[in-house]
């Protein structure tokens, strides 16, 4: 590592305030913890693939079409979710400029929680519509 990026975020006395120092901190954990996400689903999609690949190879079915209607259902759900959970990033954003005490978020930060929404209610829509017997 570079030790110039390493001094930029180490805090000296007397030059930078304790929350200059903090708030670089944390954009250094929030991009490192984004790269670390990213990385790990790009593995994890090429492991399923390959998993894909190789059943396909050995003759067993991958999907039949009550999984595949799962996740569709699955998806365009979360989709939704997620759209409507960034309208209201915006809104609160867009109210909040009007306020001198808002203290607005990062856009790495509206990013990250829009990103999160997604995913987590992909994952549990998923795992509900599994439960259920009849899906149309």
């Amino acid at each position: 590592m570079d030790c110039r990026i390493v001094r930029r975020f180490i805090p000296r006395s007397g030059t930078a305030g304790a929350s200059d120092s903090l708030t670089d901190l944390l954009q250094l954990a929030s991009a490192a913890g984004l790269l670390t996400g990213i990385t790990i689903i790009v593995v994890l999609s090429i492991w399923k693939e390959w998993q894909d690949m190789k059943a396909r190879k050995s003759g067993l079915k991958v999907g039949d079409e009550r999984t595949r209607r799962v996740q569709g259902q699955a998806a365009l759900y979360a989709w939704v979710v997620g759209q409507e959970f960034t309208v209201v990033l915006i809104l609160v954003l867009l109210v909040g400029s009007q306020f001198p005490s808002f203290t607005a978020f990062s856009a790495m930060l509206a990013l990250q929680a829009s990103l999160l929404v997604s995913v987590a209610s992909f994952l549990a829509l998923r795992w509900y519509l599994n439960r259920k017997e009849d899906i149309r």
